[in-house]
């Protein structure tokens, strides 16, 4: 079933404009300060920074991330095929800060089958 990610203001409404295919995608769109989808792989301090930023929008707005699964929910830019496992961008399942959300991409460099 297709996915998308959005955020929820106090009231419940979806902001549509935040909606995206991964959570990583919405929450970049929260945070002004540009952050480098590549070092919040691959570095926990930088993640934590913007674990910060993203904590200070959401309290100030009071606003939530929340997964949208609905029939009638359309299939967004790289969503991949979830039977396969194929996906063409990050598909973060838990929250932003957790390592095991960041753990699932294979890291780049890593050679398999190279001595």
């Amino acid at each position: 079933m297709p996915q998308a990610w959005t955020v929820k203001d106090r009231d419940g409404h979806v902001l549509a404009c935040f909606t995206a295919a991964s959570r990583l995608d919405v929450v970049r769109k929260l945070v002004r300060a540009h952050y480098d989808a590549f070092r919040l792989h691959v570095s926990s301090s930088y993640r934590e920074m913007f674990d910060r930023d993203l904590a200070k929008v959401l309290a100030q707005k009071h606003w939530r991330v929340v997964r949208s699964r609905s029939k009638a929910a359309k299939w967004l830019p790289g969503e991949g095929d979830r039977r396969t496992g194929t996906a063409g961008q990050l598909g973060l399942a838990g929250t932003v800060g957790s390592a095991d959300a960041y753990d699932r991409q294979p890291r780049v460099g890593s050679y398999q089958g190279v001595s």
